[in-house]
């Protein structure tokens, strides 16, 4: 092997045959691997812009409401019970919902109904935690008691209607349900006027 006389130049070398050999320094090499690397990354990047495959969340319809990263989401209907207070630990009437002597002081339920559609190619997970009942403009979030949402993923090009429950303080007026999108910098509110059930 010959070493270059020059650093960063390429110096023939002869080889067996007469077939002249090029000769490549550290600093040559370097130059031609960085070069490639960024060549490759630019290849690629154009590719992943271009090409709508690549995207595996991209909309292709929305439902009701609110627009969504991967659709849209939509709070309905809102109804409100209210447990007599000598029935504490007994059933509300109107939504079969059993409350516990703990939440003695929020002793009234809401319930929402829900609407998710999911307008991408791949199914995707959403979860009724996702949405949560805000009482008052400045007053608490608050999870969700009970839902009839299925269990697993919202495949492709599906909308699910469901409801969600939460326990409120009785003669709670002002209402929103908030539902948070991961990713996304706020949440989205619903303002609701829950119907009181008789």
């Amino acid at each position: 092997m010959l070493l270059s006389r020059h650093p960063g130049t390429v110096e023939p070398s002869p080889r067996k045959g007469g077939v002249a050999m090029s000769q490549l320094t550290r600093r040559g090499l370097g130059t031609v691997l960085v070069g490639g690397a960024l060549a490759s990354g630019t290849a690629i990047g154009a590719v992943v812009a271009g090409s709508d495959t690549v995207r595996p969340d991209r909309v292709l319809s929305r439902g009701r409401g609110r627009w969504t990263g991967f659709g849209s989401v939509n709070v309905g209907a809102a109804r409100r019970a209210t447990l007599a207070a000598s029935a504490v630990g007994a059933q509300h009437q109107d939504h079969n919902i059993h409350v516990p002597k703990s939440h003695r002081t929020w002793s009234d339920t809401v319930r929402v109904d829900v609407e998710v559609h999911n307008g991408t190619e791949r199914p995707i997970l959403v979860s009724p935690g996702q949405f949560r009942l805000r009482v008052g403009s400045t007053g608490p979030t608050v999870t969700p008691y009970q839902s009839g949402w299925p269990v697993g993923p919202l495949s492709s090009s599906t909308t699910l209607s469901s409801w969600i429950t939460y326990l409120a303080p009785p003669g709670a007026v002002d209402m929103w349900v908030e539902y948070v999108e991961p990713g996304a910098t706020a949440p989205q509110a619903f303002v609701i006027s829950p119907e009181v059930a008789l």
